[in-house]
C-alpha cells in the first residue's frame, strides 16, 4: 500500500460505518457479514459487480499499469484513473485510486452493497460523485 492510504481507507470505512449505523445495520442485509474485512491489492480481485460499475463509469487501470497522469496526451489513449487499493468491511467498500489529467490527485469511492447491488455512497471526484445515492 502507498504511504498513508491505509489511514485514509481506515478513516473512510470508519465514516462509512458511522453512516451505516445511522441508516441501517448489517443485519438488514443478510448477504453482508460485518465481522469480515477484506483488503484488495489489485482491481481485478474486486467483486464482479463492482468491476462492472467501474467499467460502466470510466476505465480504471490496475495497480502498476500505465495511466494518463497528466493532461499531456502522448501515444495511445490511457485511463485517467489507476487503482491503488480497496478495503471491504461488511457491506461497505472503500476504493482508493489515483486521478490523472489536468491535476494529479487521489480519489476515494465509497460503495455500499444492498440486496446484492452495489451503489456509490461517495465519490470524491467526477464522474463518481454524480452517482452518489444514500439509501
Amino acid at each position: 500500500m502507498h504511504g498513508g492510504f491505509g489511514v485514509v481507507l481506515s478513516a473512510a470505512l470508519a465514516l462509512s460505518g458511522a453512516l451505516t449505523l445511522a441508516s441501517r445495520s448489517f443485519a438488514d442485509d443478510p448477504t453482508c457479514d460485518g465481522s469480515v474485512t477484506v483488503v484488495f491489492k489489485q482491481k481485478a480481485d474486486l467483486p464482479q459487480p463492482v468491476l462492472a460499475l467501474i467499467a460502466k463509469v470510466e476505465p480504471m487501470a490496475d495497480v502498476g499499469e500505465p495511466f494518463e497522469m497528466t493532461d499531456a496526451l502522448i501515444g495511445p489513449p490511457l485511463p485517467f484513473q489507476r487503482f491503488i487499493a480497496a478495503q471491504q468491511s461488511g457491506c461497505d467498500l472503500a476504493i482508493n485510486y489515483e486521478q490523472g489529467g489536468r491535476g494529479y490527485s487521489h480519489g476515494l469511492i465509497l460503495l455500499r452493497q444492498i440486496g446484492g447491488d452495489w451503489m456509490v455512497r461517495h465519490g470524491s471526484s467526477y464522474p463518481y460523485s454524480r452517482l452518489e445515492r444514500i439509501p
